[in-house]
């Protein structure tokens, strides 16, 4: 689908990278980061202090096993601004590949980020979504040809249907049915609740269906957490799961009540120790991590660590910090 330009403007394109965000493992936290995010609209005429956009992805937990879905274009369309209206901002134009939506409960991944658009007033944000995946435990159900990652089509069971999977796109309601946008960075959460979006269709056909619901909240400005995770003396993560483990298996979480709920968000570990937690609330954040991490076969990887601080403050536009001590990585074999 090709974007609409903004009258008498040529249509412009650019490029951002994305922001490391954790890993996909029940975070919505980029496990499959996608290199280069394009993102293309009308030619902003507005000057240094034009908007930008940045989109999370995040799902409510529920009953299924796993749902993957591949969302291949978002982008906003009704703008007005004084008495001029335009047509589409595209905000992302390359396909994300399947994101298994179960494995990003209590977290978020990045879709977009810092997208430079047009300000004014939008009155639609549409989302196309090509193939899709859901794995129940009656089978594995697919629509346009999609197939479960690390499987073949023979894995695919049954049929999935998605009757609003239209071309034109997923209309997603935005918060107060519209989204402003003048000067400085913005963040709009997705919240793709799979609890609500995947069922059984009723009757013999055994087909399910998807009705993708996905509600919106604006994030005015968020802080991150960062710090180092390190083992203590004589302490090595063993083999567990079928593969060796390493310090980027511990996953440190940061816990608050955000808009009066309680949300908890999980950070990611890179190699040389370093983690981060972004795209947090201006609050006090509890911090934790995951004990207990099982795994296809049974296993189940234990940790033990000590932090240096129980509660951080984040600011906004500010980073916080917490350090984490590995104190004890143990693994229960299946049945044990």
């Amino acid at each position: 689908m090709s974007s609409i330009s903004c009258p008498s403007e040529s249509s412009t394109k650019k490029y951002s990278p994305s922001i490391p965000t954790g890993p996909l493992r029940t975070v919505l936290t980029l496990g499959v980061a996608a290199g280069a995010v394009a993102l293309a609209g009308c030619r902003n005429t507005t000057g240094p202090g034009a908007p930008s956009l940045s989109l999370l992805l995040r799902d409510a937990p529920g009953p299924v096993t796993h749902a993957w879905v591949d969302i291949q274009e978002v982008y906003l369309q009704g703008r007005t601004s004084g008495n001029a209206a335009s047509g589409q901002v595209v905000l992302l134009d390359q396909p994300t590949g399947l994101i298994d939506l179960t494995e990003l409960a209590d977290s978020t991944r990045q879709l977009v980020s810092d997208a430079t658009v047009p300000a004014g007033t939008y009155s639609q944000l549409r989302l196309v979504v090509g193939g899709a995946v859901v794995e129940t435990s009656t089978g594995i159900y697919a629509v346009n040809g999609a197939v479960p990652p690390d499987a073949d089509a023979s894995a695919v069971t049954g049929e999935l249907r998605c009757p609003s999977c239209a071309q034109s796109g997923l209309k997603v309601n935005l918060p107060g049915g519209s989204l402003k946008l003048e000067t400085g960075a913005r963040v709009l959460v997705l919240d793709f609740d799979v609890t609500r979006s995947f069922g059984q269709q009723a009757g013999g056909s055994g087909a399910w269906v998807m009705h993708p619901l996905i509600r919106t909240s604006m994030v005015e400005t968020t802080g991150s957490i960062r710090g180092t995770v390190s083992l203590a003396d004589g302490v090595t993560p063993p083999m567990c799961g079928g593969v060796a483990r390493s310090i980027q298996d511990f996953v440190p979480t940061a816990t608050a009540t955000v808009d009066g709920s309680p949300s908890t968000e999980q950070g990611s570990v890179a190699a040389d120790g370093s983690y981060w937690i972004d795209y947090l609330a201006p609050t006090t954040w509890q911090m934790g991590y995951l004990e207990k991490i099982g795994y296809d076969n049974g296993d189940t990887l234990r940790f033990t660590a000590a932090i240096d601080r129980a509660s951080v403050d984040v600011a906004s536009g500010a980073t916080a910090s917490a350090d984490f001590t590995v104190t004890g990585a143990t693994c229960s074999a299946s049945g044990g």
